[in-house]
């Protein structure tokens, strides 16, 4: 039975490196579900820690980052399967720290379930706090990135510990720790660690490979933030064309690159490219996914350029699109809806129609006012 768990494990892998998220996420659940009817109760605990994390994986993927967090939480409930399994708990703590980095807002329940990790990454939080630059000393304050810095930080630390040469996993956690740093406003650490992670792909693989088409959109996202849109633009290119090429034009990542791609045109003061690019990135995905979270996101920044091009329409159209899928991902009074609903207030004014400018503006007030608890 432990041979069949892992073979149905190996389908999900494969479904997922092929940009079918969908159905990776079926197969690990029906890994998933043999793990607990496997008779000898040691074993099956084992097979059942590993079975949460690659579902904690695939809902990532999927963009439902907090059914992913919940996923690493109940692997490690099964935390004394996991103590001697170092290569286990680097990959549950890499897929936990990622789902956090993209979130703003965690439920209580989870944020109550953050202290069973402290025991996995004590090491690196004790070593990490003294080394920590101006904007990451504020973190311990900010729970969410705070336990995803320390988590990729960890990570990395035990696939140093398990590997003396070059291997994918540790070039992955080098990756992870770029976009961590990423979004902590650290571009010059994010580029130290992408392009330390992209040197490690190019001495595995051969340039056509997925890991080098991501470490380079990496590189180019860091190149971004620190200001220089021409190198930027020049590695999200290079990213795409290898990712077109080895993973076909109707995937996922393909997607990303797209859209990365227009963002940067976008910087460059390249109107229509960065519309046309965008425009792209939301065909691929609405063959995919029509209610992935990266779509919404995707037509709420093409929005924002139609509107910088003053197609005011369409752009009211994106936001109400976006609307609809950000109400299903994001709880009831989420400041990502709100920002969304006041955005679209402006737009109806900008149209001339100040009833639903009034109407989308009070909902936005409201919900802020609910989400921080201001009632005067």
């Amino acid at each position: 039975t432990t041979n069949l768990v892992r073979a149905v494990n190996c389908l999900g892998e494969a479904y997922q490196i092929s940009g079918d998220n969908k159905k990776a996420l079926e197969f690990y659940s029906k890994a998933h579900d043999i793990a607990k009817s496997i008779e000898d109760e040691s074993d099956s605990k084992k097979e059942l820690a590993i079975a949460f994390i690659n579902i904690a994986n695939a809902y990532h993927s999927l963009g439902f980052y907090n059914q992913s967090i919940e996923n690493c939480l109940a692997s490690l409930d099964l935390n004394e399967n996991l103590t001697n399994n170092p290569f286990a708990v680097a990959k549950l703590l890499n897929s936990l720290g990622l789902s956090l980095n993209e979130l703003n807002s965690i439920s209580a329940s989870i944020a109550e379930n953050l202290v069973k990790l402290d025991p996995f990454i004590e090491s690196v939080k004790s070593t990490t706090t003294s080394e920590m630059t101006a904007s990451e000393s504020k973190l311990s304050s900010n729970k969410i990135k705070y336990y995803s810095l320390l988590c990729i930080l960890r990570a990395l630390e035990i696939r140093k510990s398990l590997y003396n040469h070059d291997h994918p996993d540790l070039a992955y956690s080098m990756s992870s720790a770029g976009l961590v740093y990423l979004k902590l406003g650290e571009s010059k650490r994010s580029l130290e660690f992408s392009l330390e992670s992209h040197k490690m792909y190019m001495s595995l693989y051969q340039e056509n490979h997925p890991f080098i088409s991501n470490s380079l959109n990496n590189i180019g996202l860091a190149y971004q933030k620190l200001g220089d849109d021409k190198k930027s633009l020049e590695y999200l290119i290079r990213a795409y064309e290898i990712s077109k090429k080895v993973k076909g034009q109707n995937h996922p990542d393909v997607a990303i690159n797209l859209f990365n791609i227009g963002f940067a045109y976008l910087k460059l003061g390249k109107i229509q490219k960065s519309i046309e690019n965008s425009t792209k990135a939301i065909e691929i995905f609405e063959k995919l996914d029509k209610n992935h979270i990266n779509l919404g996101m995707f037509y709420y920044n093409l929005a924002n350029i139609l509107e910088t091009d003053s197609q005011l329409n369409k752009s009211l159209d994106c936001r109400l699109k976006a609307l609809n899928i950000y109400k299903k991902f994001y709880p009831d009074e989420h400041p990502e809806v709100a920002s969304l609903l006041n955005s679209i207030s402006i737009v109806y004014g900008k149209l001339g129609d100040s009833s639903k400018a009034l109407d989308y503006s009070l909902l936005a007030f409201n919900m802020y006012r609910n989400i921080y608890n201001d009632h005067k």
